[in-house]
């Protein structure tokens, strides 16, 4: 019976007394996020405050010495000439188009979270955004006030997820831009080469090497440009170091290593913390073998579709707990993975079985943030691989209803009723 009720929701969302509501608490969540939290710093004048000054500042450092030295600046060349473009206009330009990105990031994010969707889905895409948020309202608000750019990443991520389908080139651009910032998304371009369209994946490819080798190339020549690279090799070696957890206290603030070290009682790099550190990545790399044995018979390129987006979301998180520089704005693709649950949750013709994992996975993400409340602070990063488990785990119970969804939709999109002049001649006979 309460199923019954809360599939009203979506329904109800759609009047415009709720989509203001909804507007208007979007509005107050992103002012808190973005003013309040930083009145003390340089507003109304944005000057580059948290991560998007280190953004700014490191990459005018490379830019102008062509070298990593001194910095904790882990980001690839071709973020570099990215930020620097956008610094063109001075630190106040810079920050306002980063607050821009940021904020269309999170709304591209929910909007095309449900672009795949049926349109009573798709019409309500505030109520399942708002949704979302409250699930994943963690990463996203440490990344909105720390002004990380992992909303931005994501936000390029699913506004090419969206042209899927229709413009396979823009959406391999568009991946291919949120791998130049941060290496993660190759793993998307992988995907598409693999399953499709691979128009989409050769233009991924093609914007990589294009912001990360041949850009580069002109600036800097090729001694500079193979200079830039070993600097950012030495980076992801220096944070990969178990000693930078010795050097480098404060920094990360979560990550497995560190979670492990808590249990073990012992040093990051002391063997019982490792041995712990791959018990943890074991189980991680079981939980993602098992959703994609799940998604071997179904080598089909298919078009924005909920089945889609789970393998995305999933490509998404898969090597976050690898990293050793996790941290809690990291964890921003739970959003599409919430939306999805979401949305399955409150359809009212979801089967039985469905409905209850949905409703599953969102309690069960729900008690894990909770452990948060409780200022585990050092164990935070099994707290994040655990809602990490949940939602793979939810979504690949739920894929072959994804799946069986995905075909319906697109033998509708496809089938003689859809395109009515592929039946002329054949109703009542061909005329020769």
């Amino acid at each position: 019976m309460l199923p019954t009720h809360f599939s009203k929701l979506p329904a109800l969302s759609r009047n415009r007394l709720a989509i203001g509501i909804l507007g208007l608490t979007l509005c107050l969540y992103l002012t808190y996020n973005l003013v309040l939290a930083h009145l003390g710093e340089s507003w109304p004048i944005p000057g580059p405050f948290g991560d998007a000054q280190i953004f700014f500042s490191s990459s005018l450092h490379v830019w102008q010495t062509g070298d990593y030295s001194h910095l904790i600046y882990p980001y690839p060349p071709s973020a570099v000439l990215i930020f620097h473009l956008l610094s063109q206009g001075g630190g106040a330009a810079f920050m306002s188009a980063w607050l821009v990105l940021m904020v269309m990031g999170l709304l591209t994010s929910m909007r095309m979270s449900v672009a795949g969707a049926k349109a009573e889905i798709r019409s309500a895409w505030m109520f399942f955004g708002a949704v979302g948020l409250l699930l994943a309202e963690y990463p996203i608000s440490w990344d909105l006030r720390n002004a990380n750019s992992n909303l931005v990443c994501l936000g390029l991520v699913l506004a090419g997820y969206g042209a899927l389908g229709r413009l396979p080139v823009l959406c391999g651009i568009l991946v291919g831009a949120s791998a130049c910032l941060k290496p993660y998304s190759i793993f998307i371009i992988i995907w598409l080469l693999w399953r499709g369209p691979r128009l989409a994946g050769i233009a991924g490819l093609a914007a990589v090497a294009f912001l990360g080798v041949i850009a580069p190339l002109c600036v800097f020549g090729i001694d500079g440009t193979i200079g830039l690279y070993h600097g950012w090799f030495e980076q992801l070696k220096l944070i990969g170091d178990s000693a930078s957890y010795l050097h480098f206290p404060a920094a990360p603030v979560i990550s497995l290593r560190k979670a492990a070290a808590t249990l073990s009682g012992q040093a990051p790099d002391a063997v019982f913390t490792v041995w712990i550190l791959a018990l943890l990545w074991a189980v991680w790399a079981l939980s993602l073998a098992w959703y994609f044995r799940r998604v071997l018979h179904d080598r089909r390129g298919l078009q924005p579709s909920p089945v889609s987006l789970a393998d995305w979301t999933v490509l998404m998180l898969a090597p976050l707990p690898f990293s050793p520089w996790l941290e809690p704005y990291h964890a921003v693709p739970l959003l599409p993975g919430a939306i999805l649950c979401a949305a399955v949750a409150f359809d009212p013709l979801t089967e039985v079985f469905d409905r209850r994992v949905a409703f599953g996975t969102i309690a069960l993400l729900i008690f894990v943030r909770m452990f948060n409340k409780m200022r585990l602070w050092p164990l935070r990063g099994i707290v994040l691989l655990t809602m990490f488990e949940v939602l793979v785990l939810g979504l690949g119970l739920l894929r072959p209803r994804l799946l069986s969804s995905a075909r319906t939709d697109w033998n509708k999109a496809v089938g003689p009723e859809a395109c009515p002049e592929a039946t002329k001649g054949v109703e009542g006979g061909s005329r020769t």
